[in-house]
């Protein structure tokens, strides 16, 4: 059985911080699956439970 990764979100529109801010979380965590979302909406449509943290790098606003 193999042992549970944690997983990590990083949501930008900027496709060069995303990667960036990537490669430095492999980096320094090397078991954490790390994936890359340019838009908060597919992060929620994709089991955002799963993420044991997240890295939001847009402006969310709450609806008016």
């Amino acid at each position: 059985m193999q042992p549970h990764r944690p997983a990590i979100a990083v949501v930008t529109p900027s496709i060069l911080t995303g990667l960036g801010l990537e490669s430095i979380l492999r980096r320094i965590i090397p078991m954490a699956e790390v994936e890359v979302y340019d838009r908060f909406e597919r992060f929620a449509a994709d089991r955002p439970d799963r993420f044991f943290h997240y890295l939001s790098l847009i402006h969310i606003s709450e609806p008016t």
